[in-house]
């Protein structure tokens, strides 16, 4: 998965430089959010969340389409265990993920420990 994250540093260099509207976006939240923030450490944030938005949209890809051998060979699941013994004893489990990750991977590693369902708003 280096080569994704390369390519997806690459597109977020891109749409850094080729999207003004999303970096303005990005700056107006960060100086409504963190106003003790200078420009440049603003500046240099931007740069990061642009770069991951380049990123997940490649680990979004390799989660839809992606062979399931190089996924099972890029990842471990810390805590699987307990998820495998609550599955076993007939119990639900409730995983709450936060906005910010990128849960078409999330979702499709752990399809292939354990049965699940998902619901998303």
């Amino acid at each position: 998965m280096p080569v994704n994250i390369a390519l997806g540093r690459g597109l977020g260099w891109l749409l850094f430089h080729l999207v003004p509207s999303r970096k303005r976006i990005a700056y107006t939240n960060l100086r409504l959010c963190f106003p003790e923030l200078n420009d440049a450490e603003r500046e240099q944030m931007v740069r990061r969340i642009i770069q991951s938005c380049g990123i997940s949209f490649f680990e979004s890809a390799m989660s839809l389409w992606g062979p399931a051998r190089r996924l099972r060979s890029s990842h471990s699941v810390k805590g699987l265990e307990y998820l495998q013994a609550a599955q076993a004893a007939g119990k639900g489990v409730l995983l709450v993920g936060c906005h910010m990750t990128t849960m078409d991977i999330c979702g499709r590693i752990l399809a292939s420990h354990i049965k699940f369902d998902v619901l998303y708003r």
